[in-house]
């Protein structure tokens, strides 16, 4: 039986599998889809590397704010905004030789957050977040739940690829239900 080695004596049929873990791998999100609420103070997005976990490779990760389009042409309405929601990270990413999991820590901005930034800065943000309905600068703004990606790109040394699995999307919770 191809695959199977018999040995001398009864009972001596094996099945050997060998697994090929000569491949560097491709890199990918555990889950594609986040949710956090606003009070946190970080969110952990964890990179897998599957297919292969041989040698040491990496790639950048990139935070962006949503786009209307998918381009550059304008900011979504429900887009986190940087500084204010989260803050942004361009940064390498690196395994180890059989490392197969990272987990990358995204830091948001919460009222803690900013009462140590007016502390330091005197800058006061203009919207109680405590409130699901505020007031700013006279008219009434509604807090809506608001998302930006987390980009995989630029997978390093030749060989390493990148799953279809290159974007997660983290949607900040307004309320305290995430």
């Amino acid at each position: 039986v191809p695959g199977m080695t018999r040995f001398s004596g009864d009972d001596t049929i094996s099945k050997i599998t060998i697994l090929d873990e000569d491949f560097p791998g491709t890199l990918g999100f555990a889950q594609t889809e986040i949710m956090a609420s606003k009070d946190n103070e970080k969110v952990d997005i964890k990179i897998l590397r599957s297919e292969g976990s041989d040698g040491k490779i990496s790639c950048m990760i990139r935070t962006e704010q949503l786009t209307d389009s998918g381009g550059k042409v304008g900011i979504a309405h429900n887009s986190a905004t940087e500084f204010d929601d989260y803050l942004p990270k361009h940064e390498k990413v690196e395994f180890e030789n059989n490392e197969n999991e990272k987990t990358v820590v995204i830091n948001l901005v919460n009222d803690k957050m900013m009462k140590q930034i007016e502390n330091k800065t005197g800058y006061s943000k203009a919207i109680d977040e405590d409130d699901e309905d505020v007031e700013q600068d006279g008219q009434h703004v509604e807090l809506v739940d608001v998302m930006f990606k987390i980009k995989l790109e630029k997978a390093e040394p030749q060989g390493v690829k990148i799953s279809k699995k290159n974007v997660c999307l983290v949607t900040i919770v307004q309320n305290e239900e995430a």
